[in-house]
């Protein structure tokens, strides 16, 4: 028995000593991954959650960017066919063309400037340049100030204009009488059901659309692309 209780001790002893040797063991193992890994980290990572400085300067605000690229059509600038779409054909009214609109002319201050609205009509006429191109039957119409943008299809037949696959009535044809005088482009509706109280109609007539050459002057911006003006070439020509 003296034997036994003597011995005990030390088996408890060798027991916590190996006990004590294999936790060292362990945690030393996860030190050394730990500093594994850390070496291992790119230093680009620190790099990344130093602030930068930006090298922008007040005066690169002065000078308005050109966001235009001047390219033949392609297939991007294609308008969706909900209905078939018109050869791809010269039409008598292609051109580009635009207008200005007095902020007197749709109200004022008040009432003629446009507003933060999800569900309001399209077509309302906005203060502002408007511009409207007009390419083999594909038209593009955009309002600079409120950034409203209308594209599609047209067709023309004598002095009847046919417009049709605007994403903003897609089952409506509009029916309009067309007159050119000069450079000025008008419209008078026949008839258009596009359901927003008239507005598309109102606008295409609103007033009188000027035929331009922005390809020959400082036009520096026009949606969606300004249609052959790369190479030397001079455009749409109204």
């Amino acid at each position: 028995m003296g034997a036994t209780g003597a011995g005990t001790p030390r088996k408890r002893t060798s027991v916590a000593i190996g006990g004590a040797l294999v936790i060292g063991a362990f945690a030393g193992g996860i030190a050394v991954g730990v500093a594994v890994d850390s070496s291992d980290t790119p230093s680009t990572s620190r790099a990344n959650t130093t602030p930068t400085k930006s090298t922008t300067r007040a005066a690169d605000y002065l000078r308005y960017h050109p966001a235009t690229s001047r390219e033949p059509f392609n297939e991007y600038l294609e308008p969706f066919d909900f209905d078939p779409a018109p050869p791809l054909e010269v039409t008598p009214i292609d051109g580009y063309y635009m207008r200005i609109v007095d902020l007197e002319e749709v109200g004022g201050p008040r009432w003629g400037l446009p507003i933060h609205c999800r569900r309001c009509p399209a077509f309302r006429v906005d203060p502002g340049v408007e511009t409207l191109l007009l390419y083999r039957g594909r038209f593009w119409l955009e309002h600079q100030m409120s950034g409203f943008r209308a594209l599609g299809h047209y067709e023309v037949r004598g002095h009847r204009f046919t417009i049709f696959n605007d994403a903003n009535c897609s089952s409506v044809r509009g029916e309009y009488e067309w007159s050119k005088t000069g450079t000025s482009l008008s419209f008078q509706v026949l008839e258009d059901v596009c359901p927003f109280e008239d507005e598309r109609a109102t606008d295409l007539m609103f007033s009188t659309w000027t035929a331009v050459r922005p390809c020959l002057s400082g036009i520096e911006y026009w949606w969606p692309a300004m249609i052959g003006c790369q190479a030397g070439e001079s455009g749409v020509r109204p």
